[in-house]
């Protein structure tokens, strides 16, 4: 008896909840009914409407607004700048027209404002008809620099360019450089690999320069040798993007500017622009790895068309 008058009470609590649900259905359909009316594209809509089957996939009306994904090379530079006063010290001890920013250049595609670089070169050789479709771009890998970001920005625009792309690496390889050796082969980028007797004898990342260089001078209407030590062209890249950059988004601010050196194409190219728009106003600072050896001379001869006294730090 107990049992079949809690199933009698539960019932009769279903049914009072089930009354309610159903008129605030008959509430909701009255209420599209008149929504329907009002608008007959809607009612035309809703009642040829059909119901998908489980795992149909129902067809998509054409967008009329244009889906937007930005190119590769609009993806290059306008990086952002971040604001790291607050490593100077306590903000009571920072004098209030003191800020230090840094420019987030790792935001570009490939990791690195090496991207600036290879993509200035390269779409130049194209604009310039060095290079055409067909042709293939080779460069050596660099074995002095630790990360090797210009070899991989190089594998990577010339993917999104379409052009072939090979790089001339040493006959035996550390595990290190096989790291790197993979990443550009995930780009894309196939792997020369010279004989013992091509890379001994002088320096070693002299030789593989020398290697690719004879490659393209022996067939040039097959290949564009991608010259990443040619100064004027690699300071080119960041006198016409980098520097403007800077100097836009800290609205001509800037009094001192700090950056890393191995080929001395950026130091060179943003300090140029910077020397031409605050008329020799801004501080140039040169950091340079302990290990940088022979590079040295290339950093002097690539600043001194600055005309200027550039502090070099390691």
């Amino acid at each position: 008896m107990v049992y079949k008058s809690t199933m009698e009470n539960n019932n009769n609590d279903n049914m009072d909840k089930f009354s309610k649900v159903s008129r605030h259905a008959q509430a909701v359909v009255a209420h599209l009914e008149r929504f329907h009316q009002d608008d007959p594209e809607t009612t035309n809509s809703h009642s040829e409407s059909k119901r998908f089957e489980v795992g149909e996939i129902p067809e998509l009306e054409t967008p009329t607004v244009e889906v937007y994904a930005p190119k590769f090379q609009e993806l290059v530079g306008r990086t952002p700048l971040v604001d790291l006063t607050c490593i100077l010290g306590p903000p009571e001890t920072v004098p209030d027209n003191v800020k230090l920013v840094a420019k987030l250049e790792f935001l570009n595609p490939g990791l690195s404002a090496k991207d600036r670089l290879a993509w200035s070169i390269l779409q130049s050789a194209v604009a310039d008809g060095e290079l055409h479709f067909g042709m293939t771009v080779i460069t050596e890998l660099d074995l002095n620099f630790g990360d090797n970001d210009t070899t991989s920005a190089v594998a990577m625009v010339c993917a999104m360019l379409g052009c072939k792309c090979e790089i001339v690496v040493p006959p035996e390889s550390s595990s290190e450089t096989k790291k790197k050796i993979q990443a550009l082969e995930s780009h894309g980028a196939v792997i020369v690999q010279p004989g013992t007797e091509a890379t001994s004898g002088e320096t070693k990342q002299n030789k593989l320069c020398d290697f690719a260089k004879g490659l393209a001078a022996a067939k040039p209407d097959q290949y564009f040798y991608f010259d990443r030590y040619e100064k004027a062209v690699n300071a080119n890249a960041y006198y016409d993007t980098l520097g403007p950059e800077i100097w836009k988004q800290t609205k001509g601010m800037v009094t001192h500017f700090v950056s890393s050196g191995y080929t001395g194409g950026t130091i060179s190219g943003v300090g140029r622009f910077f020397k031409e728009a605050s008329k020799g106003q801004i501080q140039l600072d040169l950091a340079v790895a302990n290990n940088h050896n022979d590079n040295d001379s290339i950093i002097g001869k690539s600043v001194s068309e600055l005309s200027m006294d550039i502090p070099t730090q390691t």
